[in-house]
């Protein structure tokens, strides 16, 4: 499983649950990997960081990371320095997925949720579509 791609220590304890003899067994396993260096939470966390951090917010990332099992002060360690660089990147989302202005109130809405969706502020999301005055 690891061959691919890095996995969290979350993730190969679910996926490797079922097959192990017993959950002490599995524990081994998992220490053995971490101790041989195949397998590092810290790795997989700045890996994926470093995939996603183009396409996601601050708060979609650490949700990511929660999900994986990564802990909050490793999390927070990672994303941050990405905060101050969140409108530039909330910006070139939006201008992947939009062209133009919007016309619109509901259109204006529409390119709100989807920042929120992706993880970012919603008062970055407000601020950047200039929508505060609605």
């Amino acid at each position: 499983m690891l061959a691919r791609r890095d996995r969290s220590q979350a993730e190969l304890r679910t996926r490797l649950r079922r097959d192990a003899e017993s959950p002490a067994a599995l524990d081994a396993a998992l220490l053995r990997l971490r101790e041989e260096g195949l397998q590092s939470d810290q790795r997989f966390a700045e890996r994926w960081v470093e995939f996603h951090q183009d396409s996601h917010g601050l708060e979609r990332l650490r949700a990511d990371l929660r999900q994986h099992g990564i802990d909050r002060d490793l999390t927070e360690s990672l994303l941050g320095p990405l905060r101050a660089d969140q409108p530039a990147i909330a910006a070139s989302v939006l201008a992947r997925k939009f062209a133009g202005t919007p016309t619109s109130r509901a259109e204006l809405a529409r390119r709100i949720r989807f920042l929120i969706g992706r993880g970012f502020a919603p008062e970055l999301a407000i601020r950047l579509l200039g929508g505060a005055d609605d």
